[in-house]
């Protein structure tokens, strides 16, 4: 095996190429065998952990290719087992962090995008069919993902305001810093736009929201009752 990775043979691009679609190489089988074999030996030194991360994706888009290509386009796995991975795997890893996004319109249509690229494989659906995406939801039986995140958002905005005092979270919530925001900052801090998201969704103005939000059960409730958005077009 190469020692260098840019002076290496056309046949080894394609066998990592064909390994990281998971594709068996039925041709570089044996020849496979004795770069893993280098990769252990060490004889490749620094760049072991180079094709190994290659091998072994961890960033999010890779894992999204993988888990495309390996669950959502496979004909044996039945429609519940899909399901099942959608919401264990698909949904906390495309919305980890999102209580404290900052949600603009264009952020929107890409969530939907996302979510409803994986519903449409798994209904059996393609946008050619003309199929609207809450008539996929009802058929599938899952919820829009908007309204998961608009939900979370909102019950996280309870739990500051009801937090009390020597808190972190609900400190930095209720300090109102003074001076000019520094460059590149986000246009919209998340305390106005959780306040607008509440008087757009809920109907709640500003100067009641921490009020209405303090009480537990009646904030639940309303969350409960949160309807979805429409489906754009």
């Amino acid at each position: 095996m190469e020692n260098d990775f840019r002076t290496a043979s056309k046949r080894f691009w394609t066998t990592i190429w064909r390994l990281r679609r998971g594709k068996q190489c039925i041709v570089n089988t044996v020849w496979w065998r004795r770069c893993a074999a280098d990769l252990d030996s060490g004889r490749c030194g620094s760049w072991k952990e180079y094709f190994e991360d290659l091998l072994n994706p961890t960033d999010m888009p890779s894992a999204m290719r993988t888990l495309h290509g390996s669950v959502v386009v496979k004909r044996e796995l039945s429609r519940k087992a899909k399901l099942s991975i959608y919401q264990s795997i698909y949904v906390p890893a495309l919305t980890y962090g999102h209580e404290l996004w900052v949600m603009t319109e264009r952020t929107r249509l890409r969530v939907q995008a996302a979510e409803m690229s994986f519903l449409h494989r798994v209904a059996g659906v393609s946008l050619r069919d003309r199929v609207r995406s809450s008539v996929i939801r009802e058929e599938l039986g899952v919820d829009p993902l908007l309204l998961r995140v608009e939900r979370s958002q909102m019950r996280w905005l309870g739990h500051l305001v009801r937090m009390p005092p020597g808190h972190l979270p609900g400190e930095v919530f209720r300090a109102r810093p003074t001076g000019r925001r520094p460059r590149g900052r986000p246009r919209t801090c998340w305390r106005d736009y959780v306040s607008r998201l509440a008087w757009e969704r809920l109907g709640i103005p500003q100067e009641e929201l921490d009020e209405v939000a303090g009480e537990r059960e009646v904030w639940a409730s309303l969350l409960r009752l949160l309807p979805p958005r429409p489906d754009p077009g």
